[in-house]
């Protein structure tokens, strides 16, 4: 409809067509496309903001859609001739809570976002529990370490169909997390048999299935993305098969050939406890920090480790370590700088004390030249020799991933990826897996 037509219904209080009028003068095509190739003039986002403003307080929904989404921000050609964009984050937040409330799935999950990146937590998950908006949930609270309640979402999420594989790195761990959580959150409590009998009922085998297709997952983004490494903890993938061994174990014994097994509700618990691999107490160990480049990574994430791990930071080979009454110690370091020769006499030394050691290592940047190259790689032969497992980093991949961010910023990440891989293998695991 031409904007001379659209203009003679808005004036007599067509909704619909004041909101379709706001949009052209906006120069927004129908589809709602915030970044339009030909800007509106300062007097033309007036116009259009006036109408979509009639509409929406008349009560459309599309308006208050538009209106939540365009006060986010949208660009606007001045008298000058300079774009600038126009945001209103007060307005934006009130279109979006309106039409979030008449059930807009597109303003809810705005708004859950916007909550989240103003730091309201339980705004956020309010909002996008409201929209049923799951997957996204999950991320946010897995990334603020609030792993139980992420696992929930990440199940609901599954059944929801709300994760799409689409062939890349992040969408292929995205359906592996799914596929775990799934499994997990549905034994724990959906995935029960109703019965009135006093006992419960599981299907192990619709268990062990999903647990085998996550295992599958991880297989697949290990062989086919090299970065893979990164992101995904060798340990989590052994934990994973230990995990499916103890289910599978516990089918055998099933009577029932369809996976289906009973058990006494006062003998439940400890069987959940058996399958899951919380029966093993956990152990706590002690993280020692070598060098400049380690205590970066650790204050990074400073808080966190500190509730999960005793903290030693290391100076220098002579320095006394009798204050580490855990039994595991895990070694975190970049190799190549002054500290990495700290490493062998402390590694004699701890071992002659019966410790058991880890490591959690990252290699230079190629261009930090061949003495920092040799020492790390001596360094991880003289570890492998000794029988420590653990974590490689190669500082070079981690900064190719984040090539078109700036160099602080790409730093910044690769100290992140390590101090989650610590937090990783004593909070989200369990320190138990350490022993592997």
């Amino acid at each position: 409809m031409e904007k001379q037509a659209l203009q003679k219904l808005a004036q007599i209080g067509d909704t619909d067509a004041q909101y379709k009028l706001g949009l052209a003068c906006l120069k927004i095509n129908a589809w709602g496309n915030l970044n339009p190739q030909t800007t509106p003039d300062e007097n033309e986002y007036a116009e259009g903001i006036a109408w979509l403003e009639q509409a929406a307080n008349a009560g459309n929904l599309d308006a208050q859609e538009a209106l939540g989404a365009i006060y986010q921000g949208i660009s606007v050609k001045t008298a000058g001739g300079w774009n600038i964009r126009k945001t209103d984050k007060e307005k934006s937040r009130h279109w979006n809570t309106v039409a979030a409330e008449r059930s807009s799935r597109k303003a809810t999950w705005r708004l859950a976002q916007d909550y989240a990146e103003a730091g309201d937590t339980e705004k956020a998950i309010y909002w996008y529990n409201r929209g049923e908006i799951y997957y996204p949930l999950a991320e946010y609270l897995d990334e603020q370490y609030r792993y139980k309640e992420a696992n929930r979402y990440y199940a609901l999420a599954f059944d929801n169909d709300q994760v799409d594989v689409e062939g890349d790195i992040e969408s292929y761990l995205g359906q592996c997390d799914a596929f775990i959580d799934h499994a997990d959150f549905r034994v724990q409590c959906g995935g029960l048999i109703n019965s009135d009998d006093g006992n419960v009922h599981i299907d192990l085998s619709k268990w062990a299935d999903a647990l085998r297709e996550a295992l599958e997952y991880y297989q697949t983004a290990m062989e086919r993305y090299d970065i893979a490494e990164i992101y995904v903890p060798r340990i989590a993938i052994l934990n994973l098969s230990r995990k499916i061994k103890r289910v599978e174990d516990k089918l055998q014994t099933c009577q029932d050939k369809t996976g289906i097994q009973t058990f006494p509700e006062d003998e439940w618990q400890q069987v959940l406890a058996y399958l899951l691999g919380t029966d093993t107490p956990k152990r706590q160990a002690t993280l020692l920090v070598l060098g400049n480049g380690a205590m970066n990574v650790y204050r990074q994430s400073q808080e966190k480790l500190e509730q999960h791990l005793a903290i030693l930071p290391i100076d220098n080979e002579q320095q006394d370590l009798g204050g580490i009454r855990t039994h595991d110690v895990i070694l975190l370091c970049c190799l190549g700088g002054g500290h990495t020769r700290l490493i062998p006499p402390i590694v004699e030394r701890l071992q002659a004390e019966g410790k058991q050691l880890y490591s959690v290592c990252a290699l230079p940047m190629d261009d930090e030249g061949t003495k920092r190259t040799q020492l790390a790689q001596d360094t991880l032969r003289f570890l492998s020799e000794h029988g420590i497992r653990g974590k490689i980093f190669h500082n070079q991949y981690i900064m190719e991933a984040y090539a078109d961010a700036p160099l602080s910023e790409g730093m910044e990440k690769a100290n992140q990826l390590l101090a989650d891989y610590v937090l990783e293998l004593t909070e989200k695991y369990g320190n138990d897996t350490l022993t592997l």
